[in-house]
């Protein structure tokens, strides 16, 4: 699963629980935070985690980013087999921001 945005206004106005001032963050900070959150049930499903995080600088509300990086996670832990590898990889190109979770 890739997610795709331009660096500015990523979750500005995206509902009731947007902040009013979105804060500006990284991808991969973000995504290191939910790696060592999920670590548990990581272990439990005996994956083995690849990262490559890249810097991937971002404005928008913490909790819908989070809230995003979580989702796609949640999804690759779930769905992968026992044994599985969970690669997570952050970065930047001339036109977007990327982050990779498959």
């Amino acid at each position: 699963m890739t997610t795709t945005g331009r660096s500015a206004g990523v979750g500005a106005g995206a509902g009731p629980s947007a902040s009013a001032d979105p804060l500006s963050g990284d991808l991969a900070e973000v995504s290191g935070s939910v790696l060592e959150r999920e670590e548990d049930r990581i272990r439990d499903g005996i994956l083995r985690v690849r990262t490559d995080f890249g810097a991937a600088p971002v404005t928008g509300d913490p909790l819908l980013l989070e809230q995003m990086i979580g989702n796609l996670v949640d999804n690759a832990v779930k769905y992968n087999r026992n044994g599985g590898v969970l690669k997570v990889r952050t970065g930047r190109t001339a036109a977007a921001l990327a982050h990779t979770v498959s």
